[in-house]
Order: C-alpha cells, then structure tokens, then sequence
C-alpha cells in the first residue's frame, strides 16, 4: 500500500482517494514497548515524524538527524541514515525537518541545519538504499513541510514558490509570492 506523504497526498484530508485493497491484512507489528526500546537503541530517539510508504518500505525520519527504511512485509531496519555536516569547518547535523515524500523511486526530504541560523534545503535519496541522489544548497527558509506532485517538489524559498524535479534536483520554476 502507497502513502506517498503525511496526510496521504498534496491535499493532506489523510484520505486515502481510491478503495483500499481487500482483504487489508497486516503484516507485521511493533507493540509500544518495542517501538520505543528498538528506535531508542536504533537511532537515540522515541519519537519520529508520520511515517510514509511505498509498495516495499515503510519510511521514517527523525528529528535527530537519521532516516529510516523498515521493510513493508517483515518490519526488519532494510537501512539507515544520518544527515551529517559536509563542511570540515562545521561540525553539526542536520536534521530532517519533516516526513519523508515518496517520489516513485526516490524519497524527498527537507531537512533543517543545527547552526544556529535558520536554514533548510532538500535531499533526494534512492529508496532501496538510502543513496543521496542529488541536494539543493542552503535556502529555504520555512518550517513547513514542501509537497509533491507526481514527480514535482514545492517549497517556500526565500518568498517565493519553487518547483523542483524530483528525479533531477533541477528548479523547474520560482514563482514571486506576496
């Protein structure tokens, strides 16, 4: 089953729009005690932001700077990651600022710099393997999660609206707003 964002889709009513597949059956299940002991142990953290899914993963992103890939028929840890500083001269992390979005094969997420200013950019990484794909540099300066639209991303930068392709980072638009 698909849940491509929080909320369910760009509309973000957390209605799921087509029938849901018949019989849903379930396929695995972490008891409270065990989703609290497991993402402790694993990532540090209790608590995570509404989880997404494609067909094979179950995606989660934390506010301590990781991502997480749980497989979709066990509920095993298929990967992780952790969002790190890539400058030498700054030591911080950065943090995803909200749920993972599902653009087919890849996965969009947004995610906020921890040096004291206020800062985030966007991040797409491969599904299977949690690759980064490509990222946009430093910029977009709300807190607000961006959406998607078939393989479309938008975000508030600057004051202005951004489209970005999702399979290749490249901004398709920016549109003045206010």
């Amino acid at each position: 089953m698909t849940w491509p964002m929080s909320q369910g889709g760009p509309a973000r009513h957390g209605v799921w729009s087509c029938p849901a597949p018949r019989p849903l059956r379930q396929r695995w299940r972490l008891r409270l005690r065990d989703y609290t002991e497991f993402f402790t142990q694993a990532f540090g953290v209790k608590s995570y932001y509404p989880p997404t899914s494609d067909d094979e993963r179950v995606y989660l992103a934390f506010p301590n700077g990781w991502i997480a890939a749980l497989d979709g028929d066990s509920g095993d840890l298929s990967w992780k990651k952790q969002f790190q500083s890539t400058s030498a001269a700054a030591a911080f992390v950065e943090s995803p600022a909200s749920s993972v979005l599902v653009a087919g094969d890849r996965l969009v997420v947004k995610t906020k710099f921890h040096d004291g200013g206020h800062s985030f950019r966007v991040h797409a990484l491969s599904a299977s393997v949690g690759e980064t794909l490509w990222s946009t540099p430093p910029g977009f300066t709300n807190e607000f999660e961006g959406c998607l639209c078939g393989n479309d991303y938008f975000d508030i930068a600057d004051g202005n609206l951004v489209r970005i392709d999702a399979r290749s980072g490249a901004t398709i638009a920016i549109c003045r707003i206010g």
